[in-house]
């Protein structure tokens, strides 16, 4: 016959191992999300659901770094709260598996969120497979993201498409080449035709508007300013 406090080893393992989502008997106080600047007395089994660093960027995350900040998601099975890290706790990191239960006692809110430390969390054990499963394939996901980033980082052809355009602008012959395209007369350089698109407005050398300037230095305002008539001549050999 098996005693009471195997009985009661069993529950505890069990309740480890178990998720306490849809648990009726909440242990939260009603409320606690909208608490500031108030302290939570008592003690607390809470279960963790999700553990990010938010100290580094989005695809670095789910990784362990110095000078950490994890932002918890705990819940008692009927109420979700935020918690943050303020000092490091040792038994806990990015790498805890999903469904961790943890004991918490004394600790402040901020506009909603609990923090914690070594002082007022402690680690117990357990896990909910589910939800590692989920977080398994979460951080294999982003493992994945986080190497194509790095791939594309140290991708050395956008390296050399870039030096070669920058080679092949500085070369004399590329210089002759577009001199030699532009019309005889024309202001436009071979720096010009090397510009962006947005620097020549559009225009493609043998497509734009350019006409040859007059062969006379007269101005344009002196060739507005001339007479479009002339005054005739009176004639003397009419007969009265």
């Amino acid at each position: 016959m098996v005693g009471l406090g195997a009985w009661e080893q069993v529950s505890s393992l069990l309740a480890f191992i178990s998720r306490m989502a849809g648990c009726d008997r909440a242990c939260l106080p009603p409320g606690i999300r909208s608490m500031h600047k108030q302290t939570v007395s008592g003690t607390f089994v809470l279960q963790i659901d999700e553990v990010i660093n938010i100290s580094e960027p989005n695809e670095h995350r789910l990784a362990d770094t110095r000078g950490r900040m994890l932002k918890l998601l705990l819940t008692d099975g009927t109420e979700n709260i935020c918690g943050l890290e303020l000092n490091e706790i040792r038994d806990l990191s990015v790498n805890s598996p999903a469904g961790v239960k943890v004991l918490v006692k004394d600790f402040e809110m901020r506009r909603g969120v609990a923090l914690f430390g070594p002082h007022n969390l402690c680690v117990l054990g357990g896990m909910c497979s589910d939800l590692e499963k989920k977080r398994q394939k979460a951080m294999a996901e982003l493992e994945k993201s986080r190497k194509r980033l790095q791939l594309i980082a140290n991708d050395p052809m956008d390296d050399e498409i870039s030096h070669q355009e920058d080679f092949d602008a500085n070369q004399p012959s590329r210089r002759r080449e577009v001199n030699a395209l532009a019309p005889s007369g024309s202001r436009i350089s071979a720096n010009d035709f090397m510009r962006s698109p947005n620097q020549n407005r559009g225009h493609v050398i043998g497509e734009t508007d350019w006409k040859p300037r007059p062969k006379n230095n007269r101005s344009d305002l002196e060739h507005l300013q001339q007479p479009t008539y002339q005054h005739r001549r009176r004639r003397t050999d009419v007969k009265l």
